[in-house]
């Protein structure tokens, strides 16, 4: 408890590069410790499932991955995380030997593998996770935004490399449509059926997610913060085809409960934001960061915006809406978009 709420307390400093580390000392006490006494204290599970949605939301801007686009590291220093401990942290990657049916939507998730994924590492529907209960969220979506997360990580290690892998190039597509079906094919828990999967042979029934208190508004607006996100760092296509979701995310930004919202509605506020291009959607979403970070006297709604606004300068200098956040930290460092 004490790891993560110093590192939400660094995330409000804006001291990024300490709550990473903080991250993956958590990991490792986690792992280590953590895990084997979660079955029977539904604390530890509380904190855990704290931990996954802080990493997940961590990784999603500038994960450790791909820590040397952002030439600030952190220094030296004493860790928890030794040479020989370190093979039981796991990178937000694809795996080695992973195929599709990880991504299938409709297997029921069963502990104790459901309490160790807590990296979302596998999808499925688990009945035991918290998180509608603590963030008013569905697991599946949060699993889906890991998903991309992973396999926008590994397309961008794949660029970098000399020697390129056939076999990891195919199974890269592959994973490239079928994640693209279920982010688009996703629906909130009980609302319908979910269509049939054309690229694996699943059922037609939906993902169930815990019957918690989902907030429909909130959940809706962090499924398009998703296929906005999915689209940026998988497919990177033209901004101005996702125009149409930006709008659907300040929608859903004017139409939330501001007071118990908000810091929930902070990552789809900074995909929305990145991505808007006319003009009546940035003055809109720029007004509700501001709004946000008069009422919350918060640091980082103020980091989204000025981020955003230097983002769109550069779109519009450059004549790219392929440019995204990346593209204007790379002689800084990206912010964690997390509360």
């Amino acid at each position: 408890m004490a790891l993560l709420s110093m590192t939400l307390l660094e995330i409000l400093c804006a001291k990024y590069n300490e709550a990473e580390y903080l991250l993956l000392e958590a990991e490792y006490l986690i792992r280590t410790r953590g895990l084997p006494a979660s079955r029977d204290s539904t604390t530890l599970r509380t904190l855990h499932h704290v931990y996954t949605y802080l990493r997940i939301l961590t990784e999603s801007t500038c994960g450790c991955i791909l820590r040397n686009i952002c030439p600030a590291k952190p220094g030296s220093r004493y860790t928890l995380v030794t040479g020989e401990s370190r093979h039981t942290l796991r990178s937000f990657r694809v795996a080695d030997q992973s195929t599709e049916t990880d991504l299938r939507m409709d297997v029921e998730k069963r502990a104790p593998a459901a309490l160790d994924d807590i990296h979302l590492e596998v999808m499925g529907d688990w009945k035991g996770s918290l998180f509608p209960q603590l963030y008013g969220l569905p697991e599946s979506l949060l699993g889906l935004l890991s998903q991309t997360i992973r396999l926008a990580n590994e397309q961008e290690l794949l660029q970098r490399d000399v020697e390129i892998d056939a076999s990891m190039v195919a199974n890269l597509y592959r994973r490239t449509k079928v994640l693209e079906h279920n982010i688009l094919s996703w629906k909130m828990p009980g609302e319908g059926t979910q269509r049939r999967n054309p690229g694996l042979s699943v059922d037609e029934s939906p993902a169930r997610d815990s019957g918690g208190q989902l907030s429909p508004s909130l959940t809706t607006t962090f499924h398009q913060a998703v296929i906005l996100f999915y689209y940026r760092r998988v497919q990177n296509i033209n901004g101005l085809m996702l125009q149409d979701r930006v709008r659907k995310v300040l929608d859903g930004l004017s139409a939330a409960d501001e007071t118990h919202e908000a810091a929930s509605l902070l990552f789809p506020a900074f995909l929305a934001a990145c991505e808007a291009i006319d003009t009546p959607l940035r003055q809109g979403l720029s007004d509700w960061l501001s709004d946000m970070e008069e009422k919350a006297k918060i640091p980082v709604f103020d980091t989204v915006a000025e981020l955003a606004r230097q983002l769109w300068a550069l779109r519009e200098e450059k004549q790219d809406y392929t440019l995204s956040w990346f593209d204007v930290t790379s002689l800084g460092r990206c912010p964690i978009v997390a509360l």
